[in-house]
C-alpha cells in the first residue's frame, strides 16, 4: 500500500475521501477512539473533528499529525510541527533528542519517524554502554538441587521421579524486566514502521536481544520499575517504550492497520512548557530569590479544591510577592477573559493571597498586557482589596521559530524588574 501522509490542525476536520484518508483509517480511528473513551476526537458522519488533543497517529499506511495552531490566519505547518517537538521537549513530556532532531529547519520530518528513531538511537546507546544485568528469581525443575526447594510444586510434579528437584534460585544476568521491556516495544515497531531503513535497525537491535524473553507488559510493571544507579541510563529509553507498549491497538482482523497513537491534551502541553521554560529562567538568574510551584492545591468546600497552574513567590526590593498564573490554551475572538476564567482568578487571589495574578494566553492580537483590578469585595479586607488579574500574551515565535530566550521574557514580564 503506498504511505499517505495528513498534517491537520487541532479543531480542524478530516473526512473521508480527502488526501487518502479511506474508510478503512475511519473506522481505525473509530476504534482507537473507542478504546480512549472518546477523548481524542468527535467522530461525525465519516468524518473526525479534531479537538485540543495533538500529536500523531499511525493507522497502517496513514501517518496522521494533528498539529497546534494559534495563528488567526496562519497555516504553516512546518513551524507548527517545529514548535509543537520544542513544546514537548521542554515540558519533559517527550525528550527527543537524537541526530534526526538538528534537521528539522531543514526538511519536512515525520513526528511519528523521529520518535521512532529517538527510541531505536536510545536503544542502540544501551547495547553500546552494555545491557544492565539484574538478579530475578526463577523456577526450575530439573535434575540438579541448586536453591530452594519449593515443596508443595515439588509434590506435584515429581512424586514419582525422586530424581527430580522443583526448585527456586536467584539468577543475575540481562534476561530481565528492563531489556524485555525494550524488546516488547521493539516486536511492535516491527508491525507498524513503514520506513525501511527504521525498520533494519529494529531487526538488527532485536538479532542483538534474541537471548532476551518474550514477555506480555501490563502498565503494573512500568508502576514497579525502579531506577538505580546501574539501570538510570535506561529511563529514556523506558519511556519511549512505555509510550509505545501502552498506546499500541492492533488490527484482530487483517493485521494490516495496527495503531499506535501519541497524542497530548494541548491545554497541559501550555502549561508544562510555560512552567518550565520560566523555572528553567529563574535557575538561571543569579540575583533572582524566588520559588515557583506547579499545581500547589488547598481545600475549597467541602472535600473539593481549587489548584492554580502556577504560583511565583518573590522576594525584591518590594518585599514578598505572590503571583498566580493560570494558562489557557485558547484563541480569543478579543482580548478579553471569559466569566468563567475571571471567576476563577479571583477565588484562586482569595485562597493564596495573591495580589496579583495572570491568565496567561497564545499571542493572537497585538497587545501583549491586558491590566484589570477586581472592585472592593465587603468580605474582603481593606489591605487586600485592590487585587489584580491581568491577561498576559504569549509572542511565541521569532520568524517561524520559537524564540530560545522565551522563559526569561515571559518571567520578566510577570514579574517585573529582576530587583
Amino acid at each position: 500500500m503506498p504511505r499517505i501522509k495528513i498534517k491537520k490542525f487541532e479543531h480542524s476536520v478530516l473526512r473521508v475521501g480527502e488526501e487518502g484518508f479511506s474508510k478503512l483509517h475511519f473506522y481505525q480511528l473509530v476504534r482507537l477512539n473507542e478504546k480512549h473513551n472518546n477523548k481524542y476526537f468527535f467522530v461525525g458522519n465519516n468524518c473526525i473533528y479534531f479537538t485540543q488533543y495533538v500529536g500523531v497517529i499511525q493507522a497502517g499506511n496513514l501517518t496522521l499529525e494533528v498539529l497546534p495552531k494559534a495563528d488567526v490566519n496562519g497555516d504553516d505547518v512546518n513551524k507548527w510541527q517545529r514548535a509543537f517537538i520544542e513544546m514537548l521537549r521542554e515540558s519533559r513530556l517527550l525528550q527527543i533528542n537524537s541526530p534526526s532532531y538538528a534537521d528539522l529547519k531543514f526538511s519536512n520530518i515525520s513526528l511519528i519517524e523521529l520518535f521512532y528513531e529517538t527510541f531505536l538511537f536510545e536503544v542502540e546507546k544501551l547495547l553500546r554502554l552494555g545491557l544492565v544485568k539484574k538478579y530475578r528469581l526463577i523456577e526450575n525443575n530439573g535434575n540438579v538441587f541448586k536453591g530452594r526447594l519449593l515443596f508443595s510444586k515439588n509434590l506435584k510434579y515429581n512424586s514419582f521421579h525422586a530424581e527430580r528437584f522443583y526448585i527456586q534460585q536467584q539468577v543475575y544476568n540481562k534476561n530481565n524486566i528492563y531489556n524485555q521491556i525494550l524488546k516488547a516495544a521493539l516486536r511492535i515497531l516491527l508491525k507498524i514502521i513503514q520506513n525501511n531503513a527504521l525498520l533494519d535497525r529494529v531487526k538488527n537491535l532485536l538479532v542483538e536481544l534474541e537471548y532476551i524473553d518474550d514477555v506480555k507488559i501490563t502498565p503494573k510493571y512500568f508502576d514497579n520499575l525502579v531506577f538505580d544507579r546501574k539501570s538510570s541510563a535506561y529511563q529514556r529509553a523506558i519511556l519511549f517504550s512505555k509510550m509505545i507498549l501502552l498506546n499500541y491497538s492492533p488490527d484482530i482482523v487483517g493485521g494490516q492497520f495496527n495503531t499506535l497513537s501519541l497524542l497530548f491534551d494541548m491545554n497541559e502541553l501550555f502549561e508544562n512548557y510555560i512552567f518550565n521554560i520560566i523555572k528553567k529562567a529563574a535557575y538561571s538568574s543569579n540575583n533572582l530569590d524566588i520559588n515557583l510551584k506547579k499545581q500547589s492545591s488547598k481545600k475549597f468546600w467541602n472535600d473539593r479544591k481549587i489548584r492554580p497552574d502556577i504560583i511565583i513567590e518573590l522576594n525584591s526590593l518590594r518585599g514578598a510577592e505572590r503571583i498566580i498564573v493560570d494558562t489557557k490554551w485558547k484563541v480569543l475572538k478579543q482580548p478579553l477573559p471569559s466569566d468563567t476564567d475571571l471567576k476563577q482568578i479571583y477565588s484562586y487571589n482569595l485562597h493564596f493571597g495573591a495580589r496579583k495574578s495572570y491568565l496567561v494566553y497564545p499571542k493572537v492580537f497585538y497587545s501583549e498586557k491586558y491590566f484589570g483590578n477586581f472592585y472592593h469585595s465587603e468580605a474582603v479586607k481593606d489591605e487586600f482589596k485592590d487585587h489584580q488579574c491581568n491577561l498576559y500574551f504569549v509572542d511565541m515565535f521569532d520568524g517561524k521559530f520559537i524564540k530560545k530566550n522565551l522563559g526569561q521574557i515571559i518571567l520578566k514580564d510577570l514579574i517585573g524588574k529582576f530587583n
